[in-house]
This record gives C-alpha cells, structure tokens and sequence, in this order.
C-alpha cells in the first residue's frame, strides 16, 4: 500500500516583500499608454524663445493631476478633444494652457490643434494625464470609528536596499472624525519596480491623540491591480486561532508535535533565534479532523511545517506531505489566511487502472549523458493523483548488480530524479524480469504532470519495455 498525498494550499498570498512569486500584476488594457503614463516624457524638445515647448505632429505632452503646462502650437488658435476634466485654453499667438483637474485620474487624450475653421491644417498630439499619487481606501470597523479622529498610513517600497529612505512614506488620511472610510495619496514613485507598496502599518488616533489599537488587512498591496479595492482596519486583539485541518484522516484522540512559529523573519527556519521562536500549544479537535493553536497579537509570523508530526490515537505517526513542504512560510498576522490543510490519501496496486503509456521502448540516444523524453506526444490528464511505472526487460538486456540504473526526471534538467532500476537499492535483483516504482507524492506527481516523462540510463543495452499506468 503506497501514500498518495495531495497538495492543499492554506493560503493562497505570497509575501510582496520578497517579490519571489511575482511577475509583475495586473496591468492597464492598452499597455501603450500605461507605459507612458508611468514614464511620462515629452516627445518633442523643440522650445521657442520663451522656453515654451512647441508642438507638432504626432508630439505627446504630460500634465499632472492639478496642475497645468504651457505649450505652442504655432498658427493654431482653437483645441478639439473629449475628456471631461482637462482643460485646454488658448492664451493667444498659439501659445495653449493645458490643466487637469485635481480629481482626474491616468489618462491618454488624443488633442487636434487647428485654427477655428474647417481647413485641414490641424496637428494631433497625445496628451497624458498623468496622477503622481494613488489614492488608498480605507475601511474602519464600527469600533474602531467610534473613537477614531485621525489617521496616517506609513508604506514602503522595499527594494534592494530595504532601508532605502527614498521608498518610504508617511502620509496623512483625508478622514472625518468617527467615519467608517478614510482615504490617502501614497506617492507612486515610492513604490517598487513592480509597483508594490508593501509593509503598510495604519495608525489610529482618538480626539486626545491616544494611539487606537489596530490592525489591517492587506499590508502590501500592488497600486496597478485592478481588484484591489482598499484595506480594511479592524481593532487588534491579543491572540488569535490558527486551524490545521486534516483530509483523508482523522486523529480523534491523537496528537500535532514538532510545530514551532518565528515572529521574525530569518533566511530559513535553521537560522531562528530562541528569543523569537514559539512552540505553541495545538488542540486537536475531538472529532479528530482539524487541530488549533494560538498565535499571541505580532506584525507577521512564519511557520515551519516541515518539523509537524502527526500521530493517532495508538502513538502510530501519519505519513504526510501534502502541506507541510514548507520550513519558513510567512502569514501576516492581519490577514486572512488562518490555516492550513495537511493530508494523504491510501493508494492500492489495484487503483493503478489507467494507462498512460504502454510497452513503449526507450528511446535510442537514452545513454546519451543527458535525460531524453520518453515520449513526444504524451499528454497526461490533470486528475492522475498518481503514478506506475514498470521496467519489463527485453531478451537481450545487460542488468548488472554493480553499474545498473534506470532513471525518470520531471524535465531536461533532471529535476524529482526518480529511480526506475536501481542496481544500489537493498535487495536489488539483476535476474528479474520487471522493475516497478511508484510517484506518489503530490509535488513530484504535479512536477510530471507540468512537464514530461524524461529517461536516462547507464547504457543503452535495454532492449525491454516501459508501461505507465495511472492512478485517479
């Protein structure tokens, strides 16, 4: 009987700070113009006497929200465009006054400058509306807005250099005494290359200046996303529930050990100092399908699930690896994620039923020093939970009990090399007629399913077969 486990993510944000799963985040339709409405510039340089830019054709201009520039557009005395907000006043011998609104927001308006009439002697340009702030929501819960009467927000950018002074900000909110919404400007260009502001901390004062006890949801957030719609600020409590739950098992009357938190970042679990380090009490539940513990009141916490045993009811320890791969995974204590899954499934030989692939040889260059794909057009359903392989030898195979290996790898780079033949292995047979292993952990059989049955071998002398059937 083999585990199977599956892989449950408790959680689903990876931290911002480190920017190791982000790519970048959502962006505006028309990359065009939110690229230069992120790197604003001029086109055209060209400047009269006076230092007033001078446009032509096809030239592009910026303005800030609130603000207003000069330009000449020469011959021109009139401006056509649609968009409510920007203004654009001539001032005389074709020198325009263009203005945004304080209350505009990014924008790219097409402007035709011409004389008045119906002549075909305009010129278009492009004018960008460009909003050097992004406005932050923020949403109080009713006990906090009781006795709120002021509110700031500090954020950073976190680059590199993480104390860099130039990617921090403090910033006062436009808020009305006892209001459940606040809002504030956070400058953009403190936020990250990948537009994240991260490490936010609110903070609440009442009418006496007495600092309220908060915490807030997110803290990081990327200023492009399109379905981030604010934080929330909710009153801080000294403690809170952290759920383990199990699929596939319970433990009624068993016990967690092993499970340990750090309330401060370090570049692995290994490297944790004591003073920092808690080892927490879990209750499992009485039904046996999930377990608790407290985390005491902290700006983020990291959990290593590596060290977790579990045990039933008999002292017998639970063979588990879906969720507990990680040794140094971060939570923010206000965010939303409070749990996490840990769970397995028990396979029999007999739910291998599918097959996936059949006597198929291997592949002539296998000897080559490099792991070649065992088959080109193999496409592996995404319901396998996981998989058979076997080895049947051909008549003419070289099997030897000192130099023998057979391996399978997830991709060219030999990643979960996994071992078909193995002449090392205890107990290893160079007279038998098949050889078979099992994938069974859901992180090697998701790295398969993402890439490929890929094969190398000692030699090229196997003359026999491999069948792959799969379990669902």
């Amino acid at each position: 009987m083999k585990n199977v486990k599956k892989l449950h993510c408790g959680f689903v944000a990876l931290m911002a700070v480190f920017a190791l799963a982000f790519a970048g985040c959502a962006q505006s339709a028309d990359d065009e113009d939110n690229a230069a409405l992120e790197n604003p510039t001029d086109a055209n340089p060209d400047t009269d006497a006076s230092g007033v830019e001078v446009l032509e054709a096809g030239d592009s201009v910026t303005v800030n929200v609130g603000e207003s520039v000069t330009v000449k557009a020469e011959g021109k005395t009139a401006a056509e465009f649609t968009q409510s907000g920007l203004t654009i006043t001539h001032k005389g011998d074709g020198v325009f006054e263009i203005s945004a609104d304080a209350t505009m927001s990014d924008a790219s308006v097409s402007v035709n400058f011409n004389d008045g009439t119906d002549s075909d002697d305009g010129i278009d340009i492009t004018v960008y509306v460009y909003d050097p702030n992004y406005t932050l929501n923020i949403t109080l819960d009713s006990v906090v807005a009781e006795s709120a009467a002021s509110i700031s927000i500090y954020a950073e950018g976190k680059e590199a250099d993480e104390t860099e002074a130039a990617l921090k900000q403090t910033v006062n909110a436009t808020y009305t005494a006892g209001a459940a919404s606040a809002s504030a400007k956070l400058a953009k260009d403190k936020a990250n290359s990948y537009k994240y502001f991260n490490n936010i901390v609110v903070t609440v004062k009442d009418s006496d200046g007495n600092e309220i006890d908060v915490e807030t949801n997110p803290v990081y957030f990327c200023y492009t996303d399109a379905d981030f719609t604010g934080i929330t600020v909710s009153e801080a409590v000294t403690s809170k529930t952290f759920t383990i739950n199990f699929e596939g098992f319970t433990i009624p009357g068993g016990s967690v050990t092993g499970l340990k938190y750090s309330t401060a970042w370090a570049n692995s679990s290994s490297e944790w100092a004591d003073d920092t380090t808690v080892t927490p009490t879990v209750t499992v539940a009485a039904d046996g399908a999930s377990a608790t513990f407290s985390v005491a009141s902290t700006s983020e916490f990291y959990i290593d699930w590596t060290a977790v045993v579990i045990k039933d009811s008999s002292d017998n320890e639970i063979a588990i690896s879906s969720g507990n791969t990680e040794g140094n995974k971060w939570y923010s204590y206000s965010g939303i994620e409070w749990s996490n899954t840990l769970s397995y499934v028990t396979l029999t030989d007999s739910d291998y039923t599918n097959a996936l692939v059949t006597a198929v040889s291997l592949p002539s260059n296998t000897a080559s020093g490099s792991v070649v794909l065992l088959k080109s057009d193999l496409s592996i359903p995404s319901d396998a939970l996981a998989f058979k392989i076997v080895y049947t030898t051909g008549s003419n195979d070289i099997v030897t009990s000192d130099t023998s290996w057979i391996t399978l790898c997830s991709d060219a780079s030999w990643a979960n090399e996994t071992k078909l033949v193995n002449a090392w292995e205890t107990g290893f047979d160079a007279n038998a007629t098949s050889f078979t292993v099992y994938i069974t952990d859901s992180d090697t059989v998701d790295a398969f399913k993402n890439g490929n049955f890929y094969i190398a071998a000692d030699s090229a002398n196997y003359t026999g077969t491999i069948t792959i059937t799969y379990a669902k």
